[in-house]
C-alpha cells in the first residue's frame, strides 16, 4: 500500500500505526511463549482480536469492507 503512493501523508501514517501494532503484536506473541497454557490462550485470543482489528482497518482503507 505504502508503495503505490509513497507520497500521500494519510498512507504513511496508517503504515507506521500499523506498523507499531504489529511489532507489539509479534512482542506479545513471543511473551506468551512463556506463559502459563490458560494465560497463552487468553493472550493469543487477545492478539487474535486485534489482527481482526488490523484486517478490517486495512480492509476499510482499501474500500473493500
Amino acid at each position: 500500500m505504502q508503495d503505490k503512493k509513497p507520497r500521500d501523508g494519510e498512507t504513511q501514517q496508517f503504515v507506521a500505526a500499523v506498523s507499531d501494532r504489529l511489532a507489539d503484536l509479534s512482542a506479545a506473541i513471543t511473551a506468551a511463549e512463556t506463559m502459563p497454557a490458560a494465560r497463552r490462550r487468553a493472550t493469543h485470543s487477545a492478539i487474535a482480536r486485534q489482527l481482526d482489528g488490523i484486517e478490517a482497518d486495512l480492509m476499510a482503507r482499501l474500500g473493500l469492507e
